[in-house]
């Protein structure tokens, strides 16, 4: 099919589809009902979404937020003042040639200088677990000196293995001891073996806990009875 036919073609669908809702308009104002066929000429041209979020807030900030035990995510805004306040002090050509820095700071363990694209405003920084970090946005002049820029939050990765602090004594509540042995569904009992010796060992008190006398009358024959 050439151009021409295409055109033609095209515009005869249009035609046909116009003709439709004509014949529609017209059925339905002599129906009765009281319906009519939508204005297609009075629907807006566009959906007004309001206004686009912007690229930057005109703010000089970094923010640090841990997103597991070795991994920090930063997000920045430096389109504040902060970069004129750098030009009067260390020059107007200070940012030429200059290399944008994250400087993340460890407590006990220095810094870390990761090279970063400031336009890129976010950044994710792989850490050790269980320290304090804060993280400073900033560049390395052209003669070594690192300026900083903004100084984010302080921050702690948690641990990633079970706590080392085996300091704690735990009691064995009565509730969670008597759902656990139902548990059975039916079973007389269940034998106890070294989870016996374990029990009487535990510090149990009597308000609310498995007393020992409880205990002691709940074990026959090396067995755990629902009372």
């Amino acid at each position: 099919m050439s151009g021409n036919e295409s055109c033609k073609h095209s515009f005869a669908g249009v035609q046909e589809n116009a003709g439709e809702s004509g014949a529609l308009a017209e059925r339905l104002s002599s129906s009765g009902t009281g319906l009519s066929c939508p204005d297609a000429s009075a629907a807006p041209a566009c959906v007004d979404r309001g206004a686009a979020i912007p690229d930057h807030y005109g703010r000089d900030q970094i923010v640090a937020e841990v997103r597991d035990p070795n991994c920090i995510f930063v997000y920045w805004d430096q389109q504040g003042p902060r970069r004129e306040e750098v030009r009067l002090r260390y020059g107007a050509d200070v940012f030429e040639g200059a290399c944008w820095i994250l400087r993340l700071c460890s407590e006990g363990d220095g810094s870390q200088d990761v090279p970063i694209m400031p336009e890129g405003r976010n950044w994710y920084l792989h850490v050790p677990e269980n320290r304090e970090y804060a993280v400073e946005i900033g560049i390395l002049s052209r003669d070594g000196q690192f300026i900083t820029l903004s100084r984010s939050n302080t921050v702690r990765t948690p641990r990633k293995d079970p706590s080392d602090d085996g300091s704690c004594e735990w009691m064995l509540v009565e509730g969670d001891f008597l759902r656990v042995i139902r548990l059975t569904n039916g079973k007389p009992s269940i034998q106890v073996g070294e989870f016996g010796g374990t029990l009487r060992s535990l510090p149990m008190g009597s308000s609310g806990l498995l007393g020992r006398e409880h205990l002691a009358g709940s074990m026959r024959d090396g067995a755990i009875r629902v009372p």
